[in-house]
């Protein structure tokens, strides 16, 4: 299976290491290649690095993650999880 190109964008520090220690140790077939703190980083980092999956915090005050995504509008959205 090819490698998956992931990022993730989470306000709190400690959920991004927690995730990227589960995507390390248990998906061997997922490389998360960039990280972001805010919707801001994270347009500019997807920009820059084109990815296959992103996990996405919703809510990172004073934006939610739905405001990233609405920064992507040619981008078409097939499946989608949320969890809580």
């Amino acid at each position: 299976m090819s490698n998956i190109k992931a990022a993730i964008v989470d306000d709190e520090v400690r959920n991004i290491h927690i995730l990227r220690n589960i995507l390390e140790n248990y998906c061997k077939d997922v490389t998360v290649v960039g990280e972001a703190q805010n919707i801001n980083e994270a347009a500019e980092m997807i920009k820059s690095n084109p990815i296959d999956v992103l996990f996405l915090d919703i809510e990172m005050p004073p934006h939610n993650g739905f405001q990233l995504l609405e920064m992507f509008p040619e981008v078409r959205l097939f499946d989608y999880v949320v969890a809580e």
